[in-house]
């Protein structure tokens, strides 16, 4: 990458990307603009309009994957398990940077992969939970509906394999 990102290696302290918060809160100037909604009639008649949104839907499953695959790849999902935690919590758990694990709690918890128990509260004092019906899909990679980035990864491959 470019800016000088080592990808998940920065949640182990060594990647020396610019840290901007602004640019995650959607309310924030600097927030990415939101292409208009797939039920927009304009967008209905436009076919540009259309590929935009069809992009714009592919990168948000883009970056969940890449999220997923953090998650898994640094155990987070696995330290979560039937064990509610803060940021810095899970960032002693995983030897990981509080920082970029608060980060990936706050992405995963919006995406609703996760639920926090007060959003309101200060980010440091907030507790994250993994809901256990997640485990099967997350966590218990022995389980028929595994759905992390290795079953993901094998699904994929079956399916063009198989058809």
């Amino acid at each position: 990458m470019s800016d000088g990102c080592g990808g998940c290696a920065g949640f182990r302290g060594t990647c020396g990307a610019a840290y901007d918060p602004e640019a995650m809160d959607p309310t924030s100037a600097a927030a990415a603009p939101v292409p208009a909604a797939a039920d927009d009639p304009a967008a209905a008649d436009d076919p540009a309009a259309a590929l935009t949104e069809r992009l714009y839907q592919a990168q948000i499953g883009a970056f969940e994957l890449y999220a997923l695959y953090l998650g898994e790849r640094l155990g987070l999902y696995q330290a979560l398990a039937g064990r509610p935690a803060t940021s810095t919590e899970l960032a002693a758990r995983t030897g990981t940077v509080e920082r970029y694990v608060r980060e990936w709690l706050e992405h995963q918890a919006v995406s609703g992969w996760l639920t926090v128990d007060d959003a309101g509260a200060d980010p440091l004092r907030r507790r994250y939970t993994l809901p256990p019906a997640f485990d099967a899909v997350l966590v218990d990679q022995d389980d028929a509906r595994y759905g992390g980035y290795v079953g993901a990864q094998e699904r994929s491959v079956e399916g063009l394999l198989i058809g």
